[in-house]
């Protein structure tokens, strides 16, 4: 980001914005975590249920490295912020 004009406020929004859709898609992938769980206890020896169960398991690793990728996105944008902050009460300092 640095060399380019950066509108702190908006970052303010983009990083508040991702950590709601961060929360959402966290707090969705426990809940089908856990009905996948009870589906595994229910019918898990039954093979197409195993099958449905595992491609579900799947999915739902790849979502949690989607979060845990958006969640190092919103950690650069917070660095940021708090660099143009930073840089900002320096540059406000020498006046």
């Amino acid at each position: 980001m640095s060399g380019k004009t950066v509108d702190l406020d908006s970052l303010v929004q983009v990083a508040q914005a991702l950590h709601v859709y961060i929360e959402s898609v966290s707090t969705n992938v426990e809940k089908l975590r856990k009905n996948a769980e009870d589906c595994a206890d229910n019918m898990g020896n039954d093979t197409y249920s195993k099958d449905a169960i595992d491609m579900l398991e799947a999915c739902l690793n790849d979502m949690q490295s989607s979060v845990v990728r958006a969640q190092e996105i919103e950690d650069r944008i917070h660095k940021e912020i708090a660099h143009i902050i930073e840089i900002s009460k320096e540059f406000g300092d020498r006046r």
